[in-house]
């Protein structure tokens, strides 16, 4: 069976990590292990300095026949081009090279954000959707909630309470160091989470999973939320807005917070990967809100429905807000506030008038 990674993607590969690339020896060690490539061959002659080589070391070791040390390997690719922002401009650019190579190869990115061997997308998100059945709960937005291994107490109660917003929370590594097989459980839910959630402690940017987490989900061009728990979100994902959290706040009030964020950065289209999540987004507010449990869900609720685009309103989501009105009295009978306290059902009937949409009568 030949390669399937051709040489070209081999030898960018290794330029970029050991030619201008920002990794030192130690990090070379550090990249190839963290993708589970452990061993190296070091009788392989000198390629052009210790980065390099050491890179050369850990690729002829490598059996690029086989499909599943094939996919770690991509992995590991994508992981270095976060190194190196799209920069057309300058060709020569290890980065651009490195792009360049996968391209002529045939190999681009699926519609699950990660690099695909040519003529393999349709079989992989079939494989992908049937190897997540027991992972997310279905029809629901998925949220990968990126933390660090002491905090996971607190982010667990949290993902409970974001689950009966009808989300569908995985908390990442509960170990300091995953097993492997966690680790391929890990990546899975990378591969097929929605949003991103990353909770923000001082000792966020110590540890390595974290940092490849947040990579995965910006090189998948998934929607951010940053939480800032004590720290503030840096690098490629600093320039998203932080939702502070505050010491000693209820999981729950943390929850309703986060869930007016996700909602807004999905319904604004924070990035390209927003569009796809707009009909779930839309489905999921509008069955909050008629299913509120007390005025103050009722106000939380409408302030989310508030944001709903006028495209994504279907008739099936008009008639179940009408009947809303109708049957239940935490929405009945609750006051919203507006340019000054409102009955909500008046206040519902003022939304999507603005929209052309009558439930009136």
């Amino acid at each position: 069976m030949p390669d399937l990674i051709p040489s070209a993607v081999r030898l960018a590969l290794r330029e970029a990590v050991g030619g201008g690339g920002p990794y030192t020896v130690r990090e070379v060690d550090e990249l190839f292990a963290s993708f589970g490539f452990e061993d190296m061959d070091s009788e392989v002659s000198d390629v052009g300095g210790l980065r390099r080589t050491r890179a050369e070391a850990y690729q002829v070791r490598i059996n690029f026949e086989d499909p599943e040390t094939v996919r770690r390997y991509l992995a590991l690719v994508d992981e270095v081009l976060l190194n190196y922002p799209d920069d057309p401009e300058h060709p020569r650019n290890p980065g651009e090279k490195l792009r360049r190579s996968l391209r002529n190869s045939g190999i681009i990115r699926g519609t699950s954000g990660r690099f695909e061997l040519p003529g393999s997308e349709e079989e992989t998100e079939s494989a992908l959707e049937e190897a997540t059945q027991d992972l997310w709960r279905s029809d629901r937005i998925r949220i990968f909630v990126s933390h660090t291994s002491s905090h996971r107490q607190e982010v667990g109660e949290l993902a409970d309470e974001l689950n009966k917003f009808a989300f569908s929370c995985f908390v990442a590594h509960d170990e300091i160091e995953p097993s492997r097989e966690w680790q391929d459980v890990i990546e899975l839910a990378l591969r097929t989470c929605d949003v991103l959630l990353a909770y923000v402690t001082p000792d966020f940017n110590g540890s390595r999973w974290t940092e490849q987490e947040v990579g995965w989900a910006l090189g998948r061009e998934l929607v951010v939320v940053p939480l800032k728990v004590g720290a503030d979100p840096y690098g490629f994902f600093g320039a998203y807005q932080a939702l502070p959290i505050r010491a000693g706040e209820s999981a729950w009030t943390s929850a309703t917070a986060i869930s007016r964020s996700i909602s807004f950065a999905i319904f604004g289209i924070q990035r390209s990967g927003a569009h796809r999540l707009l009909p779930r987004m839309t489905e999921t507010a509008v069955d909050a809100f008629c299913s509120s449990r007390s005025y103050e869900a009722t106000r939380r609720h409408f302030e989310i429905l508030r944001h709903i685009p006028r495209t994504s309103w279907t008739s099936q989501h008009v008639e179940s807000v009408k009947m809303s009105l109708i049957t239940n009295t935490q929405i009945r009978d609750c006051m919203v506030q507006l340019d000054r306290p409102t009955p909500a059902p008046e206040a519902v009937v003022a939304l999507l008038a603005r929209y052309g949409i009558s439930i009136q009568g």
